[in-house]
């Protein structure tokens, strides 16, 4: 329901067709991805999270993919966008 809303910003991008879909880190919540991805498509700050950790980086991408982690030291980061991809909503 809710990609309905955000299909204009999102335009061609669908979630990618991978035999394993990317696991969430169960302390990243729904309302932390839309927020994120809101800030970065409508206003002036790009955040990403860590899928080892769920620690929050700022300066990331909406589309980033295995970036560093400055919390855990893992390339488990990922951009707001990529999360919003891998959403069943």
């Amino acid at each position: 329901m809710l990609y309905s809303f955000y299909a204009p910003i999102l335009g061609p991008w669908r979630k990618p067709n991978r035999e394993k879909a990317m696991k969430i880190h169960p302390e990243i919540s729904e309302a932390m991805i839309l927020a994120a991805f809101e800030e970065s498509a409508f206003g002036m700050s790009d955040y990403g999270f860590c899928n080892a950790c769920a620690a929050e980086r700022g300066s990331t991408e909406p589309d980033a993919r295995e970036y560093l982690c400055e919390e855990c030291g893992e390339h488990e980061v990922y951009g707001s966008e990529i999360y919003l991809m891998e959403l069943d909503i």
